[in-house]
């Protein structure tokens, strides 16, 4: 444990895009860097050390689940309130993952350099709402939104994605390179009604929406749509097993 004590503080500074600027070391902490750069961790190969960040920080799904009860402190999955729980949830991973992340994070100033947007960069985020989606990412940094590769959808997204038109989802997930939408057969009864009003069979309706779509995100973007059977998205079956919730 180091027991060197600091009376001053110094203020971090913040690059254009949200995320702290380390180019510039402060008097006061070359010590504890040089310290730190000789520990187990941090004087492994950098090839090794990038290989313990993906295998601790990636390879998850995080769904973002935003809905609540009015005038209730309580949210809600699909109908069911969830005492306390946390607006993400990672597959695979017991809740106080996050915040251990957010504490590793805060460890090292190498650690943050090396891994703040690695959570953003190899794992995907699955939306159930549209209004969870404007929730959670405005409350992301430009630098963190700019890292995310994969997202996935509500069908309902695609209703306010098509009629606006300057919307477009690469302009702020620069680095996006898959997104995948969910339509139910709910989906296909409301918003969807006039595509078939005109003739169209929902097969071709999806395979519209869908070219809409990598129109404007460009090629870089794969884009898919997937039909799901139920009325009512199911709970992912990962969540099922935590909660006890089913299909609604």
């Amino acid at each position: 444990m180091n027991s060197l004590k600091f009376t001053e503080t110094v203020k971090a500074s913040c690059q254009e895009n949200g995320l702290l600027g380390l180019y510039s070391t402060p008097e006061n902490l070359v010590i504890i860097i040089k310290q730190n750069s000789s520990s187990a961790l941090l004087s492994l190969p950098a090839e090794l050390r990038e290989m313990i960040w993906k295998l601790v920080l990636g390879d998850l799904e995080v769904e973002i689940l935003y809905e609540r009860r009015p005038g209730s402190k309580r949210r809600q999955l699909f109908g069911q309130a969830i005492e306390d729980f946390a607006a993400c949830y990672l597959s695979g991973r017991p809740l106080p993952f996050l915040s251990y992340f957010t504490k590793l994070m805060s460890l090292c100033r190498q650690i943050y350099y090396e891994a703040s947007t690695l959570p953003y960069a190899l794992n995907k985020f699955n939306f159930y709402t549209t209004r969870g989606i404007d929730k959670w990412l405005s409350k992301r940094l430009p630098g963190q939104l700019a890292t995310i590769r994969h997202i996935s959808l509500p069908g309902e997204f695609m209703e306010r994605y098509i009629d606006q038109e300057s919307e477009r989802l690469r302009d702020t997930m620069t680095s996006l390179t898959r997104v995948v939408v969910r339509i139910t057969s709910f989906d296909a009864l409301s918003w969807l009604q006039p595509y078939r009003e005109r003739g169209f069979n929902i097969e071709e309706v999806v395979e519209t929406l869908r070219s809409k779509m990598a129109k404007r995100e460009g090629k870089e973007v794969s884009v898919e749509i997937h039909r799901l059977p139920f009325r009512f998205e199911p709970v992912p079956e990962h969540l099922s097993k935590v909660f006890g919730a089913g299909a609604i």
